[in-house]
């Protein structure tokens, strides 16, 4: 079982003996298949009669492992007036679940309906709402430039590049995607091409 820690077998073996290793193991297989991880101190009776031990032995053991921290900060038992429990088996329970439940949500796949048509770039797909969205936050000049890079990379067709056609482009314009990156880097070398009215205004920006 992955709930057992074998780094304090040696500790419940030293301290109990191979009885303690024994009372442990049933322990933490009793609680694995409890729904809630629980067992109530009603089932005492019950469970040393099946560990062939007393109650007393038994919550002498249950009262010596609420004492025992491991080294990752747990207590090997955990109990109040009526219950006791593994502290970690429900960490690592509750980290599974949302493990689990992160998996089955995952990205929300994005469909090329309700895209607009973009001049001049015919294989990038974006929404209006993804479109302004990314000028809001990349500025429109450098949204423009990254539109036209990723639309002559899909033109190549390469063998990488057909995985992203036909879909929505939207993914692809992540902050740390090489698309922004060499969107910025063209943006910085454009400054030089910038063309203004006599008065010193910036009148166009050039783009691809």
């Amino acid at each position: 079982m992955r709930e057992i820690d074998i780094n304090i077998l040696p500790l419940l073996q030293k301290k109990f003996g191979y009885a303690g290793l024994g009372y442990y193991l049933e322990l933490m297989c009793e609680l694995k298949i409890k729904p809630n991880h629980l067992i109530e101190f009603s089932e005492l009776n019950r469970l040393a009669s099946e560990m062939k031990t007393t109650r007393k032995k038994l919550e002498q053991f249950i009262k010596c492992c609420t004492q025992i921290v491991t080294k990752d900060g747990y207590k090997l038992l955990t109990c109040n007036e009526k219950y006791f429990w593994s502290e970690k088996m429900l960490v690592k329970e509750y980290l599974a679940k949302k493990r689990n439940c992160t998996k089955a949500s995952g990205r929300k796949k994005l469909s090329v309906e309700n895209c607009i048509k973009i001049d001049d770039a015919l294989n990038v797909h974006l929404t209006e709402d993804q479109l302004k969205r990314l000028n809001n936050r990349f500025g429109v000049l450098l949204i423009k430039n990254a539109i036209k890079i990723l639309d002559m990379w899909l033109r190549r067709k390469s063998s990488r590049a057909k995985k992203y056609l036909n879909k929505n482009s939207y993914p692809q314009f992540r902050a740390d995607s090489w698309l922004i990156k060499a969107a910025k880097q063209l943006s910085e070398c454009m400054c030089a091409a910038q063309i203004n009215t006599p008065d010193g205004v910036m009148l166009v920006h050039k783009v691809l």
